[in-house]
């Protein structure tokens, strides 16, 4: 793209209308200047790996969005542990197909000492919990108590339909290889 209209009778490097009345010629639109128009669009639709659809207008918005996410600007997740290991599909999150490195973080207090491991295969995101219990031994899972959360928030939602047992909030952050 050149960043300005380059067609005959173009006005300030825009496309100006015909207007008989004033004897305005207008631009006569030139194949290569929509060409240039068409790729660099196309060119952004297929980086985003999104299907070409003649009946999708937003089609350059969702690959602008998909391209963030791969890119890691939008990629953050956070998700309620119940249990460890727990895995999450990252398309159901909006993030796009691709090979991601990740940040976890627990959000708000951590009073079990709880840390955290991940691993991503076929695009499944799976969380490791291992947290000292009441005996002082380290285990795998998540403690009994609730975590209270970043910013005082209660996480009382259930995640995936289950209500049972207790949650911790884990923040996410997923960057492309």
């Amino acid at each position: 793209m050149h960043g300005k209209v380059l067609a005959e009778d173009n006005i300030d490097g825009r496309f100006a209308d015909n207007d008989l009345h004033r004897g305005t010629r207008g631009t006569r639109i030139e194949a290569r200047e929509q060409n240039d128009v068409y790729f660099e669009i196309a060119n952004a639709i297929a980086e985003a790996r999104i299907a070409f659809d003649g009946t999708d207008e937003a089609q350059l918005a969702k690959a602008i969005i998909a391209i963030a996410r791969r890119e890691g600007s939008l990629n953050g997740i956070e998700v309620e542990m119940y249990q460890s290991p727990q895995s999450f599909r990252l398309a159901d999150f909006g993030i796009p197909s691709g090979e991601y490195l990740a940040s976890v973080s627990l959000q708000g207090d951590n009073p079990n000492d709880i840390t955290l491991s991940y691993n991503i295969i076929a695009n499944t995101l799976t969380l490791h919990a291992w947290y000292t219990n009441d005996q002082g031994k380290r285990v795998q899972g998540v403690p009994s108590q609730r975590s209270k959360g970043g910013f005082d928030k209660a996480f009382n939602l259930p995640w995936d339909g289950k209500r049972d047992g207790s949650r911790t909030k884990v923040s996410i952050f997923l960057r492309t290889r």
